[in-house]
């Protein structure tokens, strides 16, 4: 992780930082315990981390130009309105299970050691990296250059 990062750690400063299109310009971070939706956020024009178990949904959010990763959201379970991020995607241990919207990453979405349950809305990925559990199911429909399989490790608490 850079030290570019903005840490937006209460809902004040959040709603302060988006713009009247509903836009966020820059790398930032969501932490704390003061935020449980990105609400009206709908585009994020840089990378957009998530370190908070208060997080309960990712509201209009549906773009995000570089990265997006998950290190804690334990009661985040999809990426709803999400349709496009540019860059690459971390979910490894998180409680993801569901890639909502998701229709295009522009590098590597990284699904190891998670729940995910269905990619039917995926269409085009360069790098994708998939529980062993995906092996045998079709996923012809997904445009990709690369597909690595693992098998998921149990996650140390």
């Amino acid at each position: 992780m850079e030290d570019n990062y903005l840490t937006i750690c209460t809902q004040k400063k959040f709603n302060s930082l988006i713009n009247e299109k509903g836009c966020l310009k820059g790398n930032f971070i969501i932490t704390g315990n003061n935020i449980s939706s990105l609400g009206c956020l709908k585009r994020v024009y840089g990378n957009l981390g998530i370190n908070s178990n208060h997080l309960i949904d990712l509201g209009q959010l549906n773009y995000v130009k570089n990265d997006f990763w998950i290190l804690k959201a334990q009661k985040l379970t999809s990426l709803g309105n999400i349709k496009k991020i540019g860059g690459t995607i971390t979910l490894r241990y998180s409680n993801i299970d569901d890639l909502g919207k998701l229709k295009t990453v522009g590098n590597t979405l990284c699904l190891r050691d998670t729940n995910i349950k269905i990619l039917s809305n995926l269409r085009e990925v360069h790098i994708l990296l998939l529980p062993d559990r995906f092996k045998n199911k079709n996923i012809d429909f997904i445009k990709t250059t690369e597909i690595k399989y693992f098998r998921n490790k149990k996650k140390i608490v």
